[in-house]
């Protein structure tokens, strides 16, 4: 496989395939949730730890990513990633008993994530790295999409096994189209690369940026369907604004994978940042299912237009080539700090300082991204004046 090999529609496919399916553990949750109430009777607390124990092995997996992402094989990690996905899968088939469910998923959220954060950092060494995180973020939602539409069928017909048989299946199959990865390219950089070289300044800033964009992520997520409830709306109202707010979702991210960086990063990240802020505005002025409707829109397509310039972000400003190994980790933490801090903002049927929380977060994290460019093209000039 030559240096450049993996510009290919021949790589570039398989890896695609490789982040939605290690982002799936995550983007079925709610079906997980759904089958594990009705088939294993567990209440709404354990439904919660459930959730919570997929989120804690996904961050400890991103985290552990930073660590061996440069130094393995990348076809022999993504085969172990998605062969503990599809073990861990194949034994929930056969377990009943809560805290083994439990620890199950969370190892399925642990392998999952650990093939996402490879196939993220393969489409970031790509020429033209927005282009390919965003058509990840498209497929993702798409993937997300069928999911929401076919779910309750799903769960009604076949139950939490067929939920589970949906991880089986993808991690499964995707194993076959891990030799068409390419086997590790480190950008010049010299090897092994400085540990502690990794957070830089701006490597920080732009991590503490996912951080702060994921906090609006968790605290809209957790709210949306008591939002529209407090509206007088109907759940298949709801529904159906959170599908057209999905439908918003796949154009963002697939207008980021049709221009790429030809508007450079910052210009995009501050037109989502704007659209954010209209949606708050939108949502918490107007009490109507029409405004409901047009929020959804513009805050998924916001937040899926968003990442492939952050991931951009991150990958230049960043000399160990880890920082988007690792950024998934803050995006899971800051989305749980989300919903927590929502949860203590929040006053009985009024939600409108969550709403204002996601434009504040919004705005800090774009704030964040442009310090660390700045602060990277400040130590890069040092840098040339020095040598010459």
């Amino acid at each position: 496989m030559t240096e450049h090999s993996d510009t290919t529609v021949v790589v570039l496919l398989p890896t695609l395939i490789l982040t939605v399916v290690g982002a799936s553990t995550f983007n079925i949750l709610p079906l997980l949730a759904m089958g594990a109430a009705r088939n294993l009777q567990f209440s709404d607390r354990q439904i919660g730890v459930m959730s919570s124990a997929m989120l804690v092995g996904s961050s400890a997996s991103a985290l552990f990513a930073g660590l061996w992402i440069r130094s393995v094989t990348w076809p022999r990690a993504a085969r172990y990633g998605l062969g503990g996905m599809f073990g861990a899968a194949f034994l929930l088939l056969f377990v009943h008993r809560y805290w083994l469910f439990v620890m199950l998923l969370g190892a399925s959220g642990f392998f999952a994530t650990a093939a996402f954060c490879l196939g993220m950092s393969i489409l970031a060494d790509r020429p033209e790295a927005e282009r390919g995180i965003g058509m990840a973020f498209a497929m993702q939602v798409a993937y997300q999409i069928a999911v929401f539409l076919s779910g309750p069928i799903l769960v009604q017909k076949a139950g939490l096994k067929g939920v589970i048989a949906i991880l089986l299946a993808s991690s499964g199959l995707t194993m076959a189209l891990t030799p068409l990865l390419p086997t590790n390219r480190t950008m010049g950089l010299a090897q092994p690369p400085n540990q502690r070289a990794f957070f830089t300044l701006p490597t920080t800033v732009a991590l503490l940026g996912f951080g702060a964009f994921s906090v609006g992520v968790g605290a809209f997520w957790t709210y949306a369907e008591l939002i529209g409830q407090s509206r007088g709306m109907t759940p298949h109202a709801i529904a159906d604004g959170i599908s057209i707010g999905l439908l918003g979702g796949l154009f963002g991210a697939g207008l980021a994978g049709l221009f790429g960086g030809r508007l450079g990063k910052m210009a995009p990240l501050c037109l989502a940042m704007l659209m954010t802020f209209a949606a708050s505005l939108l949502l918490n002025t107007w009490i109507s299912a029409a405004a409901f409707f047009a929020s959804n829109v513009l805050f998924l397509f916001a937040w899926n237009y968003a990442p492939a310039y952050q991931f951009a972000i991150a990958n230049s400003v960043d000399r160990t080539g880890r920082a988007v190994a690792v950024a998934p980790a803050f995006g899971f933490l800051g989305a749980a700090a989300g919903a927590s801090l929502s949860a203590l903002l929040l006053a009985p049927g009024d939600y409108r300082l969550p709403i204002w929380l996601v434009a504040a977060t919004a705005s800090l994290s774009t704030a964040l991204f442009a310090l660390a460019l700045v602060i990277d093209g400040r130590a890069t000039s040092r840098m040339r004046l020095r040598r010459a």
